[in-house]
C-alpha cells in the first residue's frame, strides 16, 4: 500500500579514507533531491504496447484473439521480465577510494526486513520489485551511511518477475485481491534433452540465489509428469534448488478439460492436495510450474486468482500474459475457456459471481472443506 505522494533519490557525501585504516569523519551528508514520478514503470515499452493497453478490453465468449502481435511469431528472447529500477548516487571521497557500497532495500521506513545488495559502482539495477508499492533505501560504505530515500513503483495488475534462466515467471498477486509475493508461477527450473537423453538445468546461480535470497522461496510445487518413458518431470525427486520443499503434483494436460481429467494423474486429486498446501502457512512463498508455466500452472493460477474476486479481464490477461514468453507456442483465450473457463462458469445456474462458482466447485466437486477455503481466502487475502 502506498503512503508518499513525492520521492527523492539521494546523491550521498561520503568523506572517506578508502586505502587506510584511518577514516575522516565527514562533517556533513548532503542529499540532492531528484524529482521523479511517483509511479516508476516496471513494465518495458513492449510489454505496454502488446499487453498492458488492452487490460480495458471487454472479451467476450465468441472472440478467441492471441494476444497480439505475438500470436504467430516465435520468440528468441523472454519478453516477461520486468523494467529494473535504477538506483544511482554521487561520492566524494576526501582521500583514498570506495571500493565497495552496500546498498539495503525495504518496504518500511524504519527499513526493517531490508534485502541487502553489494556493488563496486555508484548505481545499481534493481529488479523484481512489486507493485503499488513505496520502498525506502539507504547507501552504506565502510561503516557510514546515507539518509534513507524512497520510491513509488506504479499500480500495473501484473508483477513480471526475473528469475534468470528461467521462462515465463510473475507474482499472481498485484491484482489487488492477492498478496504479492506469495504464489509465484512459471516455467521450470530444468528440461529433459530427449535426444542427448540428459537433463538440462536452466536455472543459472544467479537465479537461484534470486529464487532464495530475494523471493524467499519455500516451496516448489511441479506439475510436470513422472511417466518414465517421457522424463516430462526430469525424474526429479528433490528440487535443483537446495532447500526448496519439493511437492510433485503431476497432472495431465493435452489440450482437454484440465479440471475434470481424470486418467493416471487424477487432477481433481491434485488440484485439491494443492489447495490444502496453500491452507498451510509455512509453505509459502511457493512456486509452482509445469514445463512451460502455461496451462497447467494456468489452470491453478485462474482457480486461486478467480476463488479470490480477480475479474475476468484480468484472468484472460494473466494467461495470455504466456505470450510473451520464448517457449515455442503462442496462447489464446480458448485455452482458458475450454480447458476449464466454461466448466466453472456453467457450475452453478443461480447468479453467482465467479468467486462464488469457483468456491462452490472446489468444495462440492473437489472435496475442499469450507474450513480449508477459507483458511486460503484469509491467507492470501490483502
Amino acid at each position: 500500500m502506498k503512503h508518499t505522494k513525492f520521492f527523492i533519490i539521494p546523491i550521498s557525501v561520503l568523506m572517506l579514507l578508502g586505502c587506510s585504516s584511518e577514516v575522516i569523519i565527514p562533517s556533513d551528508i548532503k542529499f540532492t533531491p531528484c524529482s521523479f514520478s511517483t509511479d516508476i514503470e516496471l513494465h518495458s515499452e513492449t510489454q505496454l504496447n502488446a499487453f498492458i493497453n488492452n487490460f480495458d478490453v471487454v472479451y467476450d465468449d465468441v472472440s478467441y484473439d492471441y494476444l497480439k502481435p505475438y500470436d504467430n511469431i516465435l520468440l528468441k528472447e523472454d519478453l516477461t521480465k520486468p523494467n529494473k529500477v535504477h538506483l544511482s548516487w554521487e561520492v566524494e571521497v576526501d582521500k583514498g577510494s570506495v571500493s565497495e557500497y552496500k546498498v539495503y532495500l525495504s518496504e518500511y521506513e524504519d527499513m526493517s526486513n531490508k534485502l541487502s545488495y553489494t556493488t563496486n559502482s555508484i548505481s545499481l539495477d534493481i529488479s523484481n520489485l512489486k507493485v503499488d508499492t513505496d520502498y525506502y533505501w539507504q547507501i552504506e560504505a565502510y561503516g557510514f551511511k546515507s539518509n534513507v530515500a524512497s520510491f513509488s513503483t506504479n499500480k500495473t495488475k501484473i508483477r513480471g518477475i526475473d528469475i534468470d534462466g528461467v521462462n515465463n515467471v510473475r507474482d499472481i498477486g498485484g491484482y489487488g485481491q492477492i498478496k504479492q509475493g506469495m504464489i509465484y508461477r512459471g516455467g521450470a527450473f530444468e528440461k529433459y534433452n530427449k535426444t542427448k537423453k540428459v537433463v538440462e538445468i536452466k536455472i543459472t546461480d544467479k537465479g537461484i540465489n534470486t529464487v532464495k535470497n530475494e523471493l524467499g522461496i519455500k516451496t516448489e510445487v511441479d506439475l510436470r509428469r513422472n511417466d518414465p518413458s517421457e522424463h516430462e518431470n526430469c525424474d526429479l525427486t528433490k528440487s535443483t534448488v537446495d532447500g526448496l520443499n519439493y511437492v510433485a503434483l503431476p497432472m495431465q494436460f493435452n489440450n482437454k478439460n484440465i479440471l475434470t481429467w481424470d486418467d493416471d494423474y487424477h487432477n481433481p486429486q491434485k488440484i485439491k492436495s494443492f489447495f490444502t498446501l496453500l491452507a498451510d502457512e509455512t509453505a509459502y512463498p511457493i512456486y509452482m510450474h509445469c514445463s512451460q508455466g502455461k496451462d497447467r500452472t494456468g489452470c491453478l493460477a485462474y482457480l486461486v486468482e478467480a476463488l479470490m474476486g480477480v475479474e475476468s479481464t484480468s484472468l484472460y490477461m494473466d494467461y495470455l500474459y504466456s505470450s510473451l514468453s520464448s517457449y515455442d507456442n503462442r496462447v489464446n483465450r480458448r485455452g482458458i475457456d475450454e480447458m476449464y473457463g466454461y466448466t466453472l462458469k456453467k457450475y452453478k445456474t443461480e447468479e453467482l459471481s465467479l468467486s462464488e462458482k469457483v468456491y462452490s466447485y472446489l468444495n462440492e466437486v473437489i472435496g475442499l472443506s469450507s474450513e480449508t477455503l477459507d483458511s486460503v481466502i484469509d491467507i492470501l487475502s490483502v
